[in-house]
């Protein structure tokens, strides 16, 4: 049997306490040292990037997943850096990150949220609806989008508008095959959403 080594070990300790108990604190600690044992990885500076974000210190998680990048974090990494742009409302330069994500081929139905989010603090309706649009039909990104699209239109043409019942009657089908699938979607991913999805929802008070 092969024995874990130290980098493996440290890495098993930070999804323990990641994924496991849900203990960040613990999982900063453990991937703080991972970065200063082994300097030339990318991976525990994008946990890092992740903790740091939950815990609302978004100068910081900018500043690990950035240097995750340019240590050679793949191309779907590269959604992180839009999300830390956008958190701290530097919205050319999460446009930039987006763009590079898909020269990259790193699309995802993450990285369609948060160009939805994008072209609403924008006022960019035709870009919100091209976002829509493009997700029809593709499992875990259309039942997001129309979900989103349902409280843009809500704000805008209020709970009771017209605009509201259409796109909530658009979510339904996709919202009952999502509840036959086997949810996938970890913690840290769940927490970037819902962050992303405040974000959104301080931009429409």
């Amino acid at each position: 049997m092969r024995i874990a080594s130290p980098s493996e070990r440290l890495d098993i300790e930070s999804r323990y306490y990641l994924y496991g108990t849900g203990n960040l604190e613990k999982a900063r600690q453990v991937n703080e040292l991972r970065t200063q044992m082994y300097p030339r990885e990318w991976q525990p500076l994008g946990d890092l990037g992740d903790i740091y974000a939950t815990f609302g210190h978004y100068e910081e998680a900018l500043a690990s997943n950035r240097q995750a990048v340019r240590l050679g974090a793949p191309g779907w990494f590269y959604v992180r850096l839009v999300y830390s742009y956008l958190f701290l409302n530097r919205l050319e330069e999460a446009q930039a990150a987006a763009q590079e994500a898909q020269a990259r081929k790193g699309d995802s139905f993450e990285l369609q949220f948060f160009l939805y989010q994008l072209a609403f603090l924008r006022n960019d309706a035709a870009g919100m609806a091209r976002y829509v649009s493009s997700a029809e039909g593709k499992p875990g990104v259309e039942d997001v989008l129309l979900a989103t699209e349902a409280d843009t239109a809500a704000y805008f043409g209020g709970c009771g508008g017209l605009g509201s019942f259409r796109a909530r009657q658009r979510l339904r089908p996709s919202a009952k095959k999502r509840r036959r699938r086997r949810p996938a979607t970890k913690q840290a991913l769940s927490r970037r959403h819902n962050r992303g999805a405040q974000l959104l929802a301080d931009a429409t008070r």
